[in-house]
């Protein structure tokens, strides 16, 4: 979802694009680079001479329960990969001047409604865990001289992609609900904002180490709730307890679902981006619109 966004705006800003792909590329293609990071293998010598190295790349953490084999599934996704470019990256002769690389804001785990910026503690979370890993894989490009930027991202709302294209069907039959107290927090950022924040970190060189990819106006779940189904004309009516969601989706509800972590954004801020996006309800609004 954010690599076809960002690839498109990209493009649109005149970069010349490549895509790292695991199938084999046409034989008459200058954009695409074969990898496979399941068996260890990239294409080390076409990475020469690339200005930014872009990986956006993991297993998605909410198609299913977290069994132990799948929790496998979702670390060795994010770490293989990371790993596999960072070590292609450190051999090159001529190495990007950046790499930036996924992470999230499991990096916090559980914090109620504490305010956390890139400074704070990482939490004690599977997430936490996972973001812990997926950050130190980038070592090998960094011991390089390779600058590394982590984007920690909230839950990126597009209506083509993630949670809120899971989620509208029942909102639009009127099935719209809070989830657990409703009072956890979620740092949400549109589609909108991240490729064009990620956009900003290319072109400015004051980037590194940690980002918080969120908007600067965290919401409740409740709130998040009840705004979506008023921009729908739907009721919010139902409501899901804790004890139902650990029931029905195991830790990986619990994680998702009733974790809060209210973030901000304080690197982009001080960077002086502005968002396109700064409160939920002008997002939805026009992402809504967007869709129709």
């Amino acid at each position: 979802m954010i690599g076809t966004a960002l690839s498109q705006l990209l493009k649109e800003k005149g970069y010349h694009v490549r895509q790292l792909v695991r199938h084999v590329p046409r034989s008459d293609s200058r954009q695409e680079i074969y990898w496979n990071p399941y068996s260890h293998f990239i294409e080390t010598d076409a990475l020469e001479n690339t200005d930014v190295l872009i990986n956006l790349s993991g297993k998605n953490i909410a198609d299913r329960r977290w069994t132990a084999a799948r929790k496998k599934v979702i670390l060795e996704s994010r770490v293989q990969s990371t790993k596999l470019i960072s070590h292609a990256l450190a051999r090159l002769k001529h190495p990007p001047r950046l790499l930036i690389n996924a992470s999230a804001l499991g990096f916090y785990g559980d914090r109620s409604d504490e305010t956390i910026d890139e400074k704070s503690k990482t939490g004690l979370s599977f997430l936490s865990d996972v973001c812990r890993q997926w950050e130190a894989a980038t070592a090998v490009a960094e011991h390089a001289g390779i600058p590394v930027i982590h984007l920690r991202s909230g839950t990126v709302l597009d209506t083509h992609g993630g949670i809120l294209k899971k989620i509208l069907p029942w909102y639009k039959a009127g099935l719209a609900g809070v989830l657990g107290s409703g009072d956890q927090y979620m740092s949400w950022i549109s589609i909108s904002d991240v490729v064009l924040a990620i956009e900003h970190m290319i072109s400015s060189a004051h980037f590194e180490g940690p980002v918080n990819l969120v908007a600067p106006n965290p919401v409740t779940n409740k709130v998040f709730c009840h705004t979506l189904a008023k921009l729908l004309h739907r009721p919010c009516a139902l409501h899901l307890s804790p004890w139902v969601i650990r029931f029905l989706f195991g830790q990986m509800g619990e994680e998702l679902f009733l974790h809060s972590c209210k973030a901000s954004p304080n690197k982009l801020l001080k960077s002086g981006y502005v968002f396109q996006h700064a409160n939920l309800e002008e997002a939805l609004r026009f992402l809504l619109s967007s869709d129709k």
